[in-house]
């Protein structure tokens, strides 16, 4: 009795998990269709063993990389991954990982998610995460030449922008506009 009810405590543990990780899917995700794709990509994949430096064991989809196990040990291991150790060798980040492999994750604090790796991740969390990253860097860059665009077109016009954004006026006409930010 008392071991059937150390596994059910795992089993109840592991329910959690995914279902905690299910729910920070469809948090990231806004688009439902990309939410329902990605736990369809999670649910019906093959599992790969793989080891932690430390002896823990990961469980990935079959087909699994090193971005892929970065991101299931920390997002923020994720996204500064570098390189990859599997077996003691350096191995390409696109590597498919194999049951047994002992996996080490070089970082790099100036290291950023890449597009490409939407090419060969294979969990739903990587996916998820490269993707958020992707698009608020792209908004970042939106905002800051739509910016440079409105203080070009002011300066044309005569209307120091900054002035206007520090006195309020710019967002008097956001509202004006039902705009939801300044932004």
């Amino acid at each position: 009795a008392a071991k059937r009810g150390r596994t059910s405590g795992r089993r109840d543990a592991e329910r959690y998990t995914w279902l905690k990780q299910i729910m920070d899917w469809q948090r990231e995700l806004s688009d439902p269709r990309e939410f329902m794709s990605s736990l369809r990509l999670e649910m019906f994949q093959e599992e790969v063993y793989v080891f932690t430096p430390n002896g823990d064991i990961k469980e990935l989809p079959e087909g699994a990389t090193p971005v892929d196990f970065a991101y299931a040990i920390h997002s923020e291991v994720g996204d500064i991954c570098a390189g990859a150790k599997v077996n003691g060798r350096i191995v390409p980040l696109q590597y498919r990982l194999q049951n047994g492999d002992s996996v080490e994750i070089i970082t790099d604090k100036n290291r950023v998610p890449s597009r490409d790796w939407l090419k060969f991740v294979k969990t739903a969390k990587a996916r998820t995460r490269i993707k958020h990253y992707i698009r608020t860097v792209e908004k970042e860059r939106a905002i800051n030449l739509a910016k440079e665009m409105l203080e070009k077109e002011g300066r044309r016009v005569g209307i120091n922008v900054q002035k206007a954004i520090k006195d309020g006026e710019l967002t008097k006409l956001a509202a004006e506009f039902n705009c939801g930010s300044l932004d």
